[in-house]
């Protein structure tokens, strides 16, 4: 069974750990597309969070509204249901 590039299947009992990687290496690549589009750079993670500074604080906030709806949309589908 082959799989499309960026999708991810539902976790499974055997699988749960690999998939759970695959997860991680997308939201590194969605983070890491849109630090590196705004000229930014990662200060510190910790957990679920992270500390990003980007130069301009207005410029930072208006694109960060606009990049979470993006990175939302993003998501692959099979992550979003339960």
């Amino acid at each position: 069974m082959s799989e499309k590039e960026g999708s991810l299947p539902a976790p499974t009992g055997a699988d749960e750990e690999g998939v759970l990687v695959r997860i991680n290496a997308v939201a590194k690549s969605i983070v890491d597309s849109v630090i590196a589009t705004h000229r930014g750079r990662m200060v510190k993670t910790s957990g679920d969070g992270m500390l990003v500074e980007i130069a301009g604080a207005v410029d930072a906030m208006r694109r960060g509204q606009a990049d979470c709806a993006s990175c939302l949309r993003r998501v692959p589908e099979s992550l979003t249901k339960s």
